[in-house]
C-alpha cells in the first residue's frame, strides 16, 4: 500500500499551481509483530523513514527491502527519481 501511494504522490501535476518541482514521499514501515512495543514500533518505523530519505527519498523502507535497513528504489524514469 505504501509502494501504490508513494508512486499515486510521485505522478501528480502541480504545475498549474506554480509548483516547479515533483512533489515524492519517502515512508519507513514496520510490523506491529516485530515491534516489542508501541514505542519500538514507532522507533523503528522512524529508522526507516530516515534510510529511505538517506538512500534518495522517494522510497519505501522496510525490514523486507533487502540486505539490512535498506529500501527499494523509486522505478526509473518515475517523476521526483534523483
Amino acid at each position: 500500500m505504501a509502494e501504490k501511494l508513494r508512486g499515486l504522490i510521485a505522478s501528480i501535476d502541480l504545475t498549474r499551481y506554480g509548483v516547479e518541482h515533483p512533489v515524492t514521499a519517502s515512508f519507513g514501515l514496520q510490523s506491529i509483530d516485530r515491534a516489542r512495543d508501541i514505542d519500538d514500533l514507532v522507533n523503528q518505523a522512524d529508522h526507516y523513514l530516515y534510510e529511505a530519505k538517506r538512500l534518495g527519498r522517494n522510497r519505501v523502507a522496510t525490514p523486507d527491502s533487502g540486505h539490512g535497513p535498506t529500501a527499494k528504489p523509486a522505478v526509473a524514469g518515475a517523476p521526483g527519481r534523483r
